[in-house]
């Protein structure tokens, strides 16, 4: 979240739900996020992540991420996305 918050995306990031559509995998010392959501100013946007982990799986060494689109407020209780914190 901090990685999103100091981008120049304008979010302020207050929660994260990295399984919000489809599981997170790790795979080569990698955490794939494809269809997570992140909530800003009380609203969800869809976001994508990969976090590469060094050697030991114990501290983040790369950080990517692409934001998606608004997601939409009838989705939010099927995905588990709380309206408030």
């Amino acid at each position: 979240m901090e990685q999103v918050r100091q981008d120049k995306s304008g979010l302020r990031p207050t929660r994260l739900a990295p399984h919000a559509f489809r599981n997170a995998r790790i795979r080569d010392g990698m955490i794939v996020v494809t269809a997570g959501a992140v909530r800003s100013q009380r609203q969800w946007y869809e976001i994508a992540y990969r976090c590469r982990l060094d050697p030991e799986g114990r501290q983040v060494v790369g950080f990517e991420y692409a934001l998606g689109a608004l997601i939409d407020r009838a989705l939010w209780d099927a995905h588990g996305l709380a309206p408030v914190h």
